[in-house]
């Protein structure tokens, strides 16, 4: 990142994010005019406003451990801040195995990100119960069926109880949280939620029998165990549709959606989609 940032703004300095280190808001000119997207927001390093919205509709791709380009079609003629997103982007990938490769990419996107504000806040929301507290796998016969659509698959998910060594902010009412229904005990092989959450300590990651009334770690009652449930894509809230793309999309989608949150793909198909 120090190389990226010396060829494009000038400074050998490998922090491109938003924020310093101290929390400060960063805001610096790009001589290049060209712009810098990156998988790191997804760990928790949003990218300095700078090189989300250069001069030119230009724009660096890291995928975390490659770097490649992409840039409107319509060229300089574009909207140079990308508040209107495209409809066509230019990809070039130089390096083998996948490149060299320039493929012309086609989305649909309506959203543009907002500029990050000017003092950082992260606010942690106690899970209530029955909320989401994880996700555990995608259904397997479903990424067989559709091994490129995310969207189509069935997840498996654990609910959160009242735990009270979880301390966390009181969620405001204006920001209600999906709750989910336990439903009925499972008729086939179950996993215990209970040993599920302590899975690092134990390191146990497993299900029990159909016939097994108590779970075989545990000995708790399913009753007082409880058990994971699957559910659909779309049955999901939206903070984690946009987690389990970031974990099963092409990285080119979820780069993409850095710059435009609602972006899709429409075209080549997603077998087909540029690897970055």
């Amino acid at each position: 990142s120090e190389l990226m940032s010396l060829l494009m703004r000038g400074v050998a300095c490998g922090n491109v994010g938003a924020y310093s280190i101290d929390g400060t808001y960063q805001d610096f000119s790009v001589p290049t005019k060209i712009g810098l997207l990156s998988m790191g927001e997804y760990e928790g390093t949003p990218m300095a406003d700078p090189f989300k919205t250069p001069a030119l509709p230009v724009w660096i791709l890291h995928s975390g451990s490659h770097f490649t380009t992409i840039f409107d079609e319509r060229g300089a003629k574009a909207d140079a801040s990308g508040s209107q997103p495209p409809s066509y982007l230019i990809h070039w990938n130089g390096l083998p195995p996948e490149g060299p490769r320039l493929s012309k990419v086609q989305i649909a996107a309506k959203q543009v990100a907002k500029k990050q504000p000017k003092i950082r806040k992260e606010v942690y929301y106690k899970p209530l119960p029955g909320e989401i507290e994880d996700v555990i796998q995608a259904n397997s016969d479903d990424k067989k069926k559709m091994p490129n659509d995310w969207t189509t698959w069935t997840y498996e998910v654990i609910l959160a109880v009242d735990d009270p060594t979880v301390k966390g902010a009181e969620r405001p009412s204006d920001l209600p949280a999906d709750i989910y229904s336990q439903g009925r005990e499972p008729v086939g092989r179950w996993r215990c939620a209970s040993c599920y959450r302590r899975r690092f300590e134990t390191g146990l990651f497993f299900f029990n029998d159909a016939d097994d009334e108590n779970c075989t770690q545990c000995k708790k009652s399913k009753a007082d165990a409880g058990w994971s449930i699957w559910l659909p894509y779309a049955d999901l809230p939206k903070s984690w549709q946009e987690k389990l793309t970031t974990r099963h999309a092409p990285k080119l989608v979820s780069i993409l959606r850095t710059k435009w949150p609602d972006c899709v793909i429409t075209s080549p198909s997603l077998k087909d989609i540029p690897l970055v």
